[in-house]
């Protein structure tokens, strides 16, 4: 799972750099559930750090403060739009988290809601900062298909960033597994040192079920597969 802050910057493509170090995140992390096989031990470079985001916030001219003590720069407060993640009932504490670590540092995160119709427009829109993204899906060719600046682009770039794209189509092809990890690997490095994406946690689900409980699986991204579940009220098998 990721949060993303990549958005327009002025001069070519970029991140507007939001210093890592405002997140209070595991030291090892699956940068993006969508690649449940690529692992990235991350502390050296996400670890929660909110000394050095006031440095780097005061070295990019963001040292005043208003009446909330919230950092400004010429009269602008530092405020970042986001769109709570409709498709995960439990993602409001998540950004409230986010929202409170990020106050103490002096950055107004502004969270807003909206529908399940609006917000695939809404939380790409220009004005949001911060995105969610990551799913459970079987094979990586998924980030191919939304951060691909031809594809889905949902980094949202001003412009491509031709390494991404390079990076994303040599895993396409690679028939190797052994490298396509490598190439994979590469990706994630390269998102996460250049705050592309932050990772904010790794996405887990357990389910109990009775032992009258028969064929229940899970699908190949690993959502629960109830199609041959079934209950046996006598002894546990099918005649």
């Amino acid at each position: 799972m990721t949060a993303t802050t990549a958005m327009p910057a002025a001069g070519g493509y970029g991140p507007r750099r939001f210093p890592l170090g405002a997140w209070d995140i595991p030291a090892v992390l699956v940068l993006l559930l969508i690649v449940a096989m690529i692992v990235a031990p991350a502390a050296d470079v996400v670890r929660y750090d909110p000394a050095e985001s006031g440095r780097l916030l005061d070295e990019a001219g963001w040292g005043a403060r208003d009446s909330e003590g919230f950092r400004t720069k010429d009269g602008e407060r530092l405020s970042v739009l986001s769109y709570v993640d409709v498709y995960d009932h439990t993602a409001r504490p998540m950004y409230e988290l986010i929202q409170r670590q990020l106050r103490r540092v002096g950055i107004d995160l502004e969270v807003r809601q909206t529908d399940f119709a609006n917000y695939p427009t809404a939380s790409v829109a220009d004005e949001v900062g911060l995105r969610r993204n990551g799913w459970p899906t079987p094979d990586p060719v998924r980030l191919w298909q939304n951060y691909d600046s031809a594809g889905g682009d949902l980094y949202a770039l001003d412009g491509s960033d031709p390494n991404i794209d390079r990076l994303l189509r040599a895993q396409l092809v690679e028939t190797d597994p052994h490298r396509r990890a490598r190439i994979l690997r590469e990706y994630t490095d390269y998102v996460i040192d250049n705050a592309y994406s932050v990772p904010l946690l790794e996405y887990t689900q357990i389910f109990g079920v009775a032992p009258r409980v028969q064929g229940l699986t899970h699908a190949a991204n690993s959502v629960p597969w109830f199609y041959n579940a079934w209950i046996d009220d006598r002894s546990g098998k099918r005649d």
